[in-house]
């Protein structure tokens, strides 16, 4: 059966991937959003589970003050001599560090500083032992290029000097390389021309570690820009072998929409693609929108509609997809028999730890429904955000018994009353229709458009961000400390 790319929905850019027998397992890239390091597992390649976050406790990951769409840059995950190690870039702190674990469904260690500059970092270890690190140029004083080193993985110090490998093919931005070894070549890849509608993925390889390396005269080999693919922005990718030696690619892409003036919002997503090699020793990639058939993909079906609700009532603790804009103040989220109780931050256009947790949209029909109880108190809001970064998102709250939409777009800011309430128990929907969020009353299972805006302006190309949409639930307290409610959230969604 044919599968639709991508294979993991939603804001999971960046993605990394390794093999531990028939097992696969995936990293993704979470920017300023806590917990980090979402971690994908899978036997097949197209059916995923998030078997959890790599970076969930304080010690590990410090995101206070950081702005929107910076912190956690692209990771690499390897299986090497029995342990699974992540390396990756922390823009908060300026610095390239590494976790381990011998269990990738347990608890990941705190991280490991590298004595390495730049970004993107990627780990490779060659059949003689030696492990080596690569990466972008330094911001400041480096040729722009990819760089390598060997590297001790015990210490993080590196063990030989730190050297230019490649410029890339001249297009800007070569970043996020990958370096991987198959008959007694070495091939680098790696990602250029940005990450917007020019990105691509080139590759080249030596018969020695350290190069000279040639390129591929079919750069780049993957990409879809000046195409009209409803997928773009394709490349930052990585390469996996199966047991049976069938090569595939996993890559973000995003999916536009607009007929002329192209556009995202669900953000950088992942995809995968069948490799095959050419009778030169190059790679070549089968389809990516809709995938060929393979073996590994056979009974694979994708539902096309889906249901999910979250009874707070009967939760302690978030699942593995929830997210916090930052590290989250625990005292602000607490699991009762009423439902969740939340107290409030800052504002979620400050830089700062608001009171916020979210899912992210993950298709373009989408509605999130939160039933609320609310206090009553006039100082404080609680409601509903759909949330691109401070600069840009929309909120839809209760304050008192009134109902509001605040409009954040860039310097622009919008706040109205759209409807009241008489009861203590309020039902806010958020619905999207690929064009539009939509903001409704629900009551006595009656529907009410109180507002909308076009999703446009939540975009990538409106907001410069690299994250896609989260839309969740939120409180904010100007004044006074108060305490509201939220019983439960239903998620609802159309696979397209």
């Amino acid at each position: 059966m044919n599968v639709q790319n991508p294979i993991i929905r939603g804001t999971y850019p960046d993605p990394s991937i390794c093999r531990r027998g028939r097992d696969y397992f995936l990293v993704n890239s979470s920017f300023d959003y806590f917990p980090g390091l979402p971690l994908f597992h899978s036997k097949n390649l197209v059916e995923w589970q998030q078997i959890g976050n790599c970076l969930t406790r304080d010690e590990q990951l410090d995101l206070k003050d950081v702005k929107s769409s910076l912190g956690i840059f692209a990771p690499t995950i390897r299986y090497i001599n029995e342990r699974f190690y992540i390396i990756f870039t922390n823009t908060n702190s300026g610095q390239n560090l590494l976790i381990q674990t011998a269990d990738p469904f347990g608890d990941w260690s705190n991280p490991l500083p590298l004595e390495w500059g730049g970004i993107d970092p990627s780990l490779f270890a060659d059949t003689d032992g030696k492990i080596y690190v690569q990466g972008t140029a330094e911001r400041w004083g480096e040729e722009k290029g990819i760089y390598q080193a060997e590297i001790d993985l015990a210490t993080g110090k590196l063990l030989s000097p730190r050297t230019l490998i490649s410029k890339g093919t001249g297009h800007k931005s070569p970043e996020g390389p990958h370096l991987y070894r198959k008959d007694d070549w070495y091939y680098l890849m790696m990602a250029e021309g940005g990450t917007e509608f020019g990105h691509m993925e080139t590759i080249f390889r030596s018969r020695c570690v350290n190069g000279p390396f040639e390129s591929f005269e079919g750069n780049p080999f993957l990409t879809n820009r000046s195409t009209g693919s409803k997928l773009q922005c394709v490349g930052h990718a990585d390469l996996v072998d199966s047991p049976t030696g069938d090569w595939f690619a996993v890559c973000l892409a995003t999916r536009i929409k607009g007929s002329h003036n192209y556009y995202h919002f669900l953000g950088r997503e992942t995809n995968i693609a069948p490799i095959e090699w050419t009778e030169e020793g190059w790679p070549i990639v089968r389809g990516l929108e809709l995938l060929p058939d393979f073996p590994l993909f056979e009974g694979y079906t994708r539902a096309p509609e889906s249901q999910t609700t979250y009874d707070f009532s009967t939760m302690t603790t978030f699942s593995d997809e929830w997210l916090h804009i930052s590290n989250p103040l625990a005292s602000n989220y607490q699991f009762c028999e009423a439902g969740l109780q939340l107290r409030g931050g800052c504002s979620l256009s400050e830089i700062g730890q608001p009171t916020f947790v979210g899912l992210r949209q993950d298709e373009f029909t989408y509605s999130f429904t939160a039933e609320i109880e609310s206090m009553k108190d006039t100082t404080a809001e609680i409601g509903v955000s759909v949330y691109m970064s401070h600069a840009y998102h929309v909120d839809f709250f209760i304050q008192g018994e009134a109902i509001w939409v605040r409009k954040k777009i860039g310097s622009l800011e919008s706040l109205e009353q759209v409807g009241t309430i008489n009861q203590s128990l309020t039902c806010l929907k958020v619905s999207c229709d690929g064009q539009r969020y939509q903001f409704v009353h629900v009551s006595d299972e009656k529907e009410s458009v109180l507002a909308e805006i076009e999703t446009i302006f939540l975009s990538t190309e409106i907001s410069g961000t690299f994250n896609g949409v989260i839309i969740g639930l939120y409180t904010w307290n100007k004044t006074v400390e108060s305490t509201n409610y939220i019983n439960k959230v239903q998620v609802k969604k159309i696979c397209e």
